[in-house]
């Protein structure tokens, strides 16, 4: 499929292109220069077709547009990764790259997602640089986190909760306030439609990204702007990843929240923790 980029706006000029591979790259890019040269907008992502997706300090925005075609985003995808000397296939189907004019990008291709899906995130580079002293106007260090052992508000709240057997309402605040939950349970107890319930608390203005070796969580039913990422239980498929390295990936894919549907062990739980 043949796309013509002649009517949209021209490649910014801030740049020398030195080969052949940068210059595709960018003539591709073209059709993101609306959103790329927009100073507000500090992230840009393609979770579909036909859909665009941007961050700005007033949050996500959805977009339409019908010249984002899965073929053109097979072909940024295989042009970015032409362009960075990786590899991006069915045995390497993540890539972390910068583009020409210095912004991030995150791939993620079959089979780490859903058959046909190809998940794009952009994240521009920040030209500002502030003081100390800006920061303290801004109100950047108005909240401090408590390490005295002593309860903060919302935490003695949730033991209220607790204490007094209101789990439904227990729960709903501790989402709101971006607790960690871990559901456990025998197999076959329920876990999976249980997180389901709690996944209708979550605001669907936020970017959710699930990290599962099947298909269950199937974020896209109840919010708009999600990332489902797939890992090969036993190393049986084509591609070798690990759960780590999609929590790796997931974290360069700017989410709002990420949610494991497996027992993570090893390592991996104390980076999922950390992070």
């Amino acid at each position: 499929m043949s796309l013509n980029l002649a009517t949209n706006p021209s490649p910014r000029s801030d740049v020398k292109i030195e080969d052949c591979h940068s210059l595709a790259l960018l003539e591709h890019l073209k059709l993101l220069n609306t959103y790329l040269v927009q100073p507000s907008i500090t992230e840009i992502v393609i979770n579909q077709p036909k859909q665009i997706l941007t961050e700005s300090n007033k949050g996500w925005k959805k977009h339409k547009s019908n010249t984002i075609t899965q073929e053109y985003c097979q072909r940024l995808s295989k042009l970015i990764a032409t362009y960075s000397g990786q590899k991006l296939d069915a045995a390497h189907p993540i890539l972390s790259a910068t583009l020409p004019h210095g912004e991030r990008v995150q791939i993620a291709i079959p089979p780490v997602t859903q058959v046909g899906k190809i998940s794009i995130t952009i994240r521009k580079p920040s030209k500002s640089v502030f003081t100390l002293d800006e920061y303290q106007r801004q109100g950047y260090f108005s909240k401090q986190n408590q390490v005295n052992g002593s309860q903060n508000e919302t935490d003695a709240q949730l033991l209220a909760f607790k204490q007094d057997g209101n789990i439904s309402a227990f729960l709903k605040l501790a989402i709101k306030l971006r607790k960690n939950i871990i559901v456990s349970g025998a197999t076959g107890s329920g876990k999976t439609t249980f997180l389901r319930s709690l996944l209708q608390q979550v605001p669907d203005s936020e970017r959710l990204i699930s990290i599962e070796n099947v298909d269950e969580l199937q974020l896209y039913n109840t919010h708009s702007n999600t990332v489902s990422l797939f890992y090969s239980a036993g190393n049986q498929g084509v591609a070798n990843i690990t759960q780590k390295q999609l929590l790796e990936a997931s974290l360069r894919m700017k989410p709002g929240r990420v949610f494991v549907a497996e027992l993570i062990r090893g390592d991996e739980a104390f980076y999922f923790l950390r992070n």
